[in-house]
């Protein structure tokens, strides 16, 4: 059991790390309108999405080399 634990959350590090960048990035950007104005604000929302989208791969990406050391840590020791 305790090494089952062990790998749900060594799998779970990567969805978190990716779901909390996404997160950041929303709570950090503003709306396009308030950005860039009404003029522009439809163009913006593309490239606010594809940016987010970066944001939430990099924190999975983070968050799988974390676990990955992790892993090897832990299996060292069993």
């Amino acid at each position: 059991m305790k090494i089952l634990l062990r790998h749900l959350v060594l799998c779970s590090l990567p969805i978190l790390f990716g779901a909390g960048a996404g997160y950041g990035f929303t709570f950090i950007q503003g709306s396009c309108g308030a950005m860039v104005g009404a003029l522009f604000a439809g163009k913006c929302a593309g490239r606010q999405r594809e940016y987010q989208a970066r944001f939430q791969l990099g924190g999975a990406a983070a968050g799988l080399v974390i676990a990955t050391t992790l892993a090897r840590r832990t299996r060292d020791t069993f």
